[in-house]
């Protein structure tokens, strides 16, 4: 399953685990980026919610916390 393919299941199938899970990755990410995106842009609200790199960093956390609940496919 790619990346993409994990958020889909947890989103159909853990949801609720998915939601907090993203609150707590957003929030570690925005204090790893306090002035500047890891893109190297302004690190804005506007601008984290549709930067693509900022975007993958939290998927990537997502699936990292709840991997444990994906089945894996055999």
């Amino acid at each position: 399953m790619t990346k993409n393919d994990k958020i889909a299941w947890l989103q159909q199938n853990a949801l609720d685990s998915y939601i907090k899970a993203r609150a707590k990755a957003e929030k570690e990410l925005d204090e790893l980026t306090p002035m500047f995106c890891f893109c190297g842009k302004l690190a804005t609200g506007f601008h984290t919610s549709h930067c693509k790199k900022y975007q993958d960093r939290i998927k990537t956390k997502i699936v990292d916390q709840l991997g444990y609940l994906i089945p894996s496919k055999q």
